[in-house]
């Protein structure tokens, strides 16, 4: 007997130990329809439970209206050392894989003032859906980074609404980094609305990707990046960003021209390509 006893404890420490960080299944939720994915919400609940700040696994779900053709979108609720509850969310490829983290909630770095403790609630909650808004709305414009530590609360006259002007930069599928500011409001109803403002120093570079896009049928295409005249506009009127280049057509003949690139505030273009004018 004696010598069962320390096996005893041993058993039992084993059991308390991974009964403390094992994920509740019963707090892991999915639509009827979708329950044979279940194992993927657990591993991604295991996986946001593994990471340093999340001591326990409060839920998961998955948000069905923001998957798309080759990945489902989780959120997982967490608990800190400090006993704060946030969201962690991920995207999980359909086919195999592994959970790719998409946002991590980021603790409200506003100075509470004369603020009371529900008004910041508020303000924590209206950051994370402003932010996980923005990741979905960002997709067409390539891979997002948020740089929620320089966001700016901007106050609306005569409106409960909240907004916050959030900086970004997207890596587009030129490898190119464009910075924008992702501009979301959040009604007292949680309706989101998403708009984006490009930071006018990365027209060019939005404009000469989308010169080489249109232009790559021609030969020897090559920038006169030393030569470019001064942005025009601004996001009222929409900006006017020329690119000079000199290139060869199919057929071999010298073509000297400029991209006329307009760039509206949200960061939509459209070029036209015009034989340059010659100096006089």
């Amino acid at each position: 007997m004696k010598q069962l006893m320390p096996l005893f404890f041993l058993l039992a420490a084993v059991f308390y130990s991974s009964s403390l960080w094992a994920v509740d299944e019963s707090k892991i939720w999915l639509p009827k329809k979708y329950q044979h994915i279940k194992p993927k919400l657990l591993a991604a609940a295991k996986q946001a439970e593994a990471s340093k700040r999340c001591v326990k696994v409060v839920s998961g779900e998955m948000i069905s209206r923001r998957n798309t053709a080759t990945h489902y979108y989780f959120v997982i609720t967490c608990r800190d050392e400090n006993r704060k509850s946030y969201n962690i969310s991920y995207n999980h490829p359909i086919e195999g894989g592994k959970a790719e983290l998409v946002n991590e909630q980021r603790v409200w770095q506003g100075g509470a003032g004369g603020r009371d403790v529900e008004k910041m609630n508020r303000l924590q909650r209206v950051q994370l859906l402003c932010e996980e808004e923005i990741q979905v709305e960002a997709l067409l414009l390539g891979k997002v980074t948020l740089h929620s530590d320089q966001l700016k609360q901007v106050e609306i006259e005569d409106s409960t609404d909240i907004r916050l002007d959030i900086p970004i930069t997207v890596k587009n599928p030129f490898g190119t980094v464009l910075g924008f500011t992702a501009l979301c409001s959040v009604d007292h109803r949680d309706n989101i609305e998403v708009g984006f403002s490009i930071d006018p120093k990365s027209i060019f570079d939005l404009c000469i990707n989308e010169l080489q896009r249109k232009a790559k049928k021609m030969i020897d295409f090559a920038l006169l990046d030393q030569a470019l005249p001064e942005l025009q506009g601004n996001n009222d009127e929409g900006y006017l960003a020329v690119v000079p280049f000199n290139a060869k057509d199919p057929s071999g003949r010298k073509l000297s021209y400029n991209g006329e690139c307009h760039v509206k505030e949200d960061g939509r273009s459209s070029i036209k390509m015009r034989p340059r004018r010659k100096s006089s």
